[in-house]
Order: C-alpha cells, then sequence, then structure tokens
C-alpha cells in the first residue's frame, strides 16, 4: 500500500503496542503505517477515557495548522494537563516518525 501520507492519527487505545520481532524491530499498526508511506503517526499507548482524548485530538489539529506536528501535539499535552493533571489522561499518545513536518 502507499498512502503518501504526512500524518496519520490512530484514535483509538493502546494502538502504539506492537510485537518484538527478530532483530529487536518492534512490529504493528504504527510500523505498518511509516511503511506505507506517512511521515508521522501519533499512537497510544493504554486505555484513556474519551473525553480528554477527544480534547487532545481536537486541540492537535487546531495547532497544527501553526505548528509543526510535534509542537501541536505537546501544545495540546499541555492543555490536557490544565484540565486533566493525571499523566493517565495526556502521557500515552506519542507521535512517531517525523514531528518536524506540518500540514498542508
Amino acid at each position: 500500500m502507499n498512502l503518501n501520507s504526512k500524518f496519520v492519527e490512530l484514535n483509538a487505545c493502546q494502538t502504539g503496542l506492537g510485537n518484538l520481532e527478530q532483530g529487536d524491530e518492534l512490529g504493528g499498526l504504527c510500523r505498518a503505517f511509516l511503511f506505507a508511506g506517512s511521515s508521522s503517526v501519533i499512537v497510544s499507548f493504554w486505555s484513556v477515557a474519551d473525553s480528554p482524548a477527544s480534547v487532545l485530538i481536537t486541540n492537535f489539529y487546531k495547532y497544527a495548522e501553526d505548528h509543526h506536528f510535534r509542537e501541536a501535539l505537546i501544545l495540546a499535552q499541555k492543555d490536557i494537563i490544565k484540565l486533566y493533571p493525571s499523566l493517565l489522561y495526556w502521557s500515552p499518545f506519542i507521535l512517531i516518525g517525523n514531528g518536524r513536518t506540518v500540514a498542508d
């Protein structure tokens, strides 16, 4: 598959989990999207309540209009910290790949 996509967001619980394969490589959904052509992917490592996840992703897209994807995620996470201080709500989300990519 050739996605030719700058960014993929896997907005479901535990999308960052994978299996350790031969050669110590991590296999999973994220790896598949990177191999298919996406330059960056946002995943989560554990289950997150719907409301904090929705606010984080909504704010991420808002910030991505004027910032690199890496910066947009950091800003969105800071917003969540103000509303939901527990790291359970903001820290499972990570960006893998080229964080300096910008939206068109």
